[in-house]
């Protein structure tokens, strides 16, 4: 168990949360760049966001829910990569 893998992920996840909070206008541009970096270092979303995924969709005529619903997605992956990681053994 790497605990700086595990404190990355949840701070990826507090990240993530805040980005979807009904609490304050959505920063579209964060929850982009949110996108980018994840796609950039996780192999998992990497093929979620590839362009020949099934529902691939350029930013720019992306509209605001689906760039939640991609968070949303990408927060799925970032809870397994966190139970992965709390189950190795060190």
């Amino acid at each position: 168990m790497d605990i700086r893998k595990i404190l990355s992920i949840l701070n990826d996840l507090k990240e993530i949360d805040n980005l979807l909070s009904i609490q304050k206008p959505f920063d579209r541009a964060k929850a982009e760049a949110t996108i980018v970096k994840h796609t950039q270092t996780n192999k998992k979303v990497a093929i979620l966001n590839t362009p020949l995924s099934p529902n691939y969709v350029l930013f720019s005529e992306a509209s605001d829910e689906s760039v939640k619903s991609n968070l949303l997605e990408i927060k799925k992956i970032l809870e397994i990569d966190l139970i992965n990681e709390k189950n190795k053994r060190t």
